[in-house]
């Protein structure tokens, strides 16, 4: 089984910290400025 897990990190006052881009947030339903991870997950059983 394969978990993918996306988040984004509001960062309103970020602006010149590498990584720091514009993402859709459905928390706002809007962009923003944040980090963007991605978590996986991998079971074998």
């Amino acid at each position: 089984m394969l978990v993918l897990k996306d988040a984004t990190l509001d960062k309103p006052y970020a602006h010149k910290m590498r990584l720091v881009t514009r993402h859709w947030s459905g928390k706002h339903h809007a962009l923003v400025q944040g980090i963007n991870l991605l978590t996986v997950l991998w079971s074998d059983g």
